[in-house]
């Protein structure tokens, strides 16, 4: 067993190096763990040293950073150092990476990378065991999405506060948000995206070969990984067919043509990728920029926050809303279940069930002559232990 070795060197060395096959986005995901978290917090000490008390107050002071840092402990500074780095927003400033908490589902991931890590120097023969075998991680609750109704947008208003970290606009918001959005150069990705709900890496990802206008749809069947990168869909399930409506199929004509234009423009400087959705310059867009960019839009027209995240799930919800059946809107999304689909929107937009809530009052306080059905033994309708 070498107990000279740091985690560091571990991690920069023999980890990543033993796992030659990982898609491009999975690789930055253990990278960003990696940079941001396991090396600052423990790097400096020997892989043998490494305990299981080290991980737990890792995932205490993870629970801390954008969130407690008055007065922050060793491990919290250079949790905050590494985090500090500036990445630029494409119109000159500087940001900081991130101002919200990590959440819970993201602390378990760098747990995650962190058991990866671990079990494989277990099983290169550097440790006995892995210290991170039984950790107290945090409890992760699944975000479902919350429609803007009048009265939380009043709230909102009036403290700032959104009453989920997954929001949609009603239709009436949506269709706001489109007709602000409607001279901006990424209008035709919003409307796509608000429509066939792909996300953000399939957008960026999507190239002018699977995209058929004539036919009206188009096929995703590569993701943006950043840095002009591309990997396969999220899972079997992305691989998909969107159909698209006439609106959305002349957004994508108008940027296209737009497209074209800038094309002529830029004469030597375009850089020829074949993608739907890119810079003025013909290069991919940064998944980062796009994000920032939404977000700025969005606060610019007024309405109430919604991510580009948001956007995908404001297509599954107004398809819901519209009648469209769960199993549709699970294909179109990329869902590998049509259950997890159900499980997250089939609740969304409430005013979808007042046809059943009208027709059970109307036989509520209808004539006292009228006599409920009974079946056997008396049971309403028959049910039993319903």
């Amino acid at each position: 067993m070498d107990t000279t070795l740091t985690f560091a060197d571990y991690l920069n060395g023999e980890w990543l190096q033993g796992k030659p096959d990982l898609k491009a986005s999975t690789r930055r995901s253990y990278e960003e763990s990696r940079d941001l978290y396991l090396v600052p917090a423990w790097g400096h000490l020997k892989l043998a040293e490494l305990a299981g008390s080290h991980f737990n107050q890792l995932i205490a002071e993870l629970g801390r950073i954008n969130r407690d840092e008055e007065r922050p402990s060793e491990l919290l500074r250079r949790l905050i150092a590494a985090r500090a780095c500036r990445e630029s927003t494409g119109e000159g400033h500087a940001r900081r990476r991130s101002s919200r908490p990590l959440s819970p589902s993201r602390v378990r991931t760098v747990m995650a990378h962190a058991g990866s890590a671990l079990n494989r120097a277990v099983a290169c023969g550097y440790l006995e065991r892995s210290p991170v075998d039984h950790l107290r991680l945090p409890r992760v609750v699944r975000q479902r999405p919350l429609v803007w109704t009048d009265e939380r947008v009043r709230v909102w208003k009036e403290t700032g506060r959104k009453p989920s970290a997954v929001m949609v606009w009603t239709a009436r918001q949506a269709r706001e948000f489109l007709r602000f959005a409607a001279s901006e150069q990424l209008f035709a990705l919003y409307r796509l995206v608000m429509v066939g709900g792909p996300r953000r890496g399939e957008l960026l990802g999507l190239a002018w070969p699977d995209v058929d206008l004539e036919n009206a749809f188009l096929l995703i069947r590569e993701a943006s990984c950043g840095e002009g990168g591309t990997d396969a869909p999220k899972s079997e399930a992305g691989y998909r067919y969107i159909d698209l409506d006439p609106v959305t199929v002349e957004a994508l004509k108008e940027w296209r043509d737009r497209q074209a234009r800038e094309r002529v423009a830029a004469g030597a400087a375009w850089e020829e990728h074949g993608l739907v959705f890119t810079t003025e310059l013909g290069r991919p867009l940064r998944p980062d920029s796009v994000t920032w960019k939404t977000a700025d839009l969005v606060r610019r027209s007024g309405l109430p926050p919604v991510t580009l995240q948001g956007l995908r799930h404001e297509s599954a919800t107004l398809g819901r809303a519209a009648g469209v059946s769960i199993e549709v809107i699970s294909r179109t999304l990329g869902h590998a279940r049509p259950s997890f689909t159900s499980d997250v929107y089939g609740s969304v937009l409430p005013p979808m069930e007042h046809a059943a809530a009208e027709a059970t009052a109307r036989y509520l306080d209808g004539d006292d002559d009228e006599e409920p059905v009974c079946g056997p033994e008396g049971s309403v309708g028959g049910a039993e232990g319903a």
